[in-house]
């Protein structure tokens, strides 16, 4: 909880090569004893966190926020994006990611499902993981203490947790990040303030020239 604010805006600028199949899904988890939304985008072939929101309502405005925070991660644009029925990813697609120029053009696969052609289970098992996480929690005790956790699921998920699927690596590692870590946050801490550290002494030589 302490450091996840300081590690989420250094991981955040980091530059991901991902396939570009993007699976997105949200469920529900307490919050205050409240039930909340909480969305997220992975990538299929590497298994990366590449996007999550926490929202009260499963409304267009909620799914263009989520699309947004995609779009504006240092990463190449999606060449498709896999959904479920909700009718406001479609209209959010729209909003956010959809080109009629054809070397922009971004496929929307919707209504994926059990029964349909693709599946959405890449991300329907990531949902299972969060939630086996937050079990011994029983509950987060306010809005601002989830996100802050959440921030922290999105780096232990990306940064520290190894996949079988991907033969042990991280979904980091399966990107070609080649960070000075052994899977610990003590080191994804150090990376982090040794960043901050350098950005604050360029700022300040900034503004004394």
């Amino acid at each position: 909880m302490k450091y996840s604010k300081l590690v989420k805006e250094f991981v955040d600028i980091l530059k991901v090569e991902l396939s570009g199949k993007f699976h997105v899904d949200e469920t529900v988890i307490k919050c205050d004893g409240e039930y909340k939304w909480f969305w997220e985008i992975i990538d299929a072939d590497t298994k990366f966190l590449v996007a999550t929101h926490l929202s009260g309502e499963r409304t267009i405005e909620e799914v263009i926020k989520l699309f947004k925070q995609a779009k504006e991660r240092p990463v190449k644009r999606p060449k498709r994006v896999v959904v479920d029925g909700l009718w406001a990813y479609e209209k959010g697609f729209k909003k956010v990611l959809y080109s009629r120029y054809k070397e922009h053009r971004v496929e929307f696969v919707r209504r994926a499902g059990i029964r349909a052609r693709e599946t959405n289970n890449v991300v329907e098992r990531l949902h299972g993981t969060l939630k086996d996480k937050l079990k011994p929690l029983r509950d987060l005790k306010s809005e601002e203490t989830a996100k802050i956790w959440l921030d922290g699921w999105f780096i232990y998920y990306n940064f520290l947790r190894p996949h079988l699927s991907l033969k042990g690596k991280t979904p980091a590692e399966t990107c070609g990040f080649d960070l000075n870590i052994e899977n610990s946050w003590e080191d994804l801490i150090r990376e982090a303030t040794y960043h901050q550290t350098r950005l604050t002494r360029f700022v300040s030589n900034e503004v004394e020239t």
